[in-house]
């Protein structure tokens, strides 16, 4: 079954017992990780470009944020996670049927918490990528559509059952191209949706 996780900043969600349950989310825990705080910790608030990410990831240009330029001699994936290492970002479990952007029901519940937080007035303003990732395995082009239709998915979902964040949330897929795990590319924690805070 191919599983996505919902990335993970300043909280982890998963524990070290041998069911790896996940712990219950919180609205408070989540706004907390996905509050723009580059004020407080002196990084860059720079708004990301979103268009230059999206031809980044097809077709291997240079991703850059507002003031900011990544060197043109990384790769795509090491300029991806240097655009969006500092920015906050959470993950959760986010479940779908096999090589499928259907949601599964057990999800449900930690969508409408990560809904609530994204509804929050403390994340008033800010925008969200919804992030798809995949693993190693595979085709480039093949997982790079199915990270982008399961990111659109969560986006429907949130949108329709929040309609007031629906213009605030960007999804797009990455496919294999930012690995969580790189040096075991087939690791479960590869499959993922991450929510991204980029900004005004």
């Amino acid at each position: 079954m191919k599983k996505f996780l919902v990335g993970i900043a300043t909280i982890c969600l998963l524990t070290p017992v041998a069911a790896r349950a996940q712990q219950p989310l919180t609205k408070d825990a989540l706004i907390q990780s996905l509050r723009n705080s580059a004020s407080d910790t002196g990084q860059s608030s720079a708004v990301l470009d979103v268009e230059q990410l999206r031809q980044n990831l097809r077709n291997g240009l240079t991703v850059e944020s507002t003031g900011a330029a990544v060197a043109s001699t990384a790769s795509p994936r090491q300029q991806i996670a240097t655009a969006l290492a500092s920015r906050p970002s959470v993950n959760i479990m986010i479940f779908f049927d096999y090589d499928s952007a259907s949601i599964k029901p057990e999800s449900i519940p930690d969508l409408v918490t990560l809904g609530n937080a994204l509804s929050s007035s403390d994340l008033t303003g800010s925008r969200f990528l919804v992030a798809g990732h995949t693993d190693g395995k595979g085709a480039r082009d093949y997982n790079l559509g199915l990270s982008q239709r399961r990111s659109e998915a969560v986006h429907r979902f949130l949108a329709a059952a929040f309609p007031g964040i629906a213009d605030r949330l960007i999804p797009i897929g990455f496919g294999m191209e930012q690995l969580k795990t790189p040096t075991d590319p087939l690791n479960a924690t590869n499959r993922r949706v991450q929510i991204v805070n980029i900004g005004m």
